[in-house]
């Protein structure tokens, strides 16, 4: 999942290429959380924040939903139930549908185990970890510090790469 950050600084027709219009079917959106590491990192850039209101929230959402539609995607909203209506529906970032598709028999025992308010997920296990991602992305509330997640960077590939092991083999 990739993020559209709506600015100034962004082009948002820029996304809506030929190539990449034909390869999507399904769309999410979800409105950044005001998390205090997301604040400071935009303020750190000189970047000023405007939480949209619920209203415009859900048009853009609609506007998007509209849109997707014309090619054939259908938009999915994580977290934000005000958003949910015949048009968006609401998504779960660890599916039982796409879940069920791929393994039938291994999930039945599964439960719906929100993250956080609104969420449909059901229960998972986080395999990343705090501080360990050296991509540096201003609204990731994971990393409180780039340089301490560079230096934690091969020290989580090394605990993935073990849990992929245990898990896969």
């Amino acid at each position: 999942m990739d993020i559209i950050s709506v600015s100034r600084r962004t082009d948002i027709p820029a996304f809506y290429s030929e190539w990449f219009i034909n390869r999507i079917r399904k769309g999410w959106v979800s409105f950044i959380h005001l998390y205090q590491r997301v604040i400071r990192n935009f303020r750190k850039m000189g970047l000023t924040f405007r939480d949209l209101e619920d209203n415009e929230k859900i048009e853009l959402a609609n506007r998007m939903a509209e849109v997707g539609k014309n090619y054939g995607i259908t938009l999915y909203a994580c977290c934000n139930d005000l958003l949910v209506d015949g048009q968006v529906r609401k998504a779960h970032c660890i599916d039982p549908e796409i879940l069920l598709q791929i393994t039938p028999h291994s999930i039945a025992h599964l439960k719906i185990s929100p993250t956080r308010p609104q969420c449909g997920c059901l229960k998972s296990i986080d395999i990343g970890r705090y501080d360990s991602c050296p991509h540096g992305c201003l609204y990731c509330y994971a990393n409180a510090n780039k340089s301490i997640a560079l230096k934690n960077y091969p020290y989580n590939v090394i605990y993935l790469n073990t849990y992929n092991m245990l898990w896969f083999n």
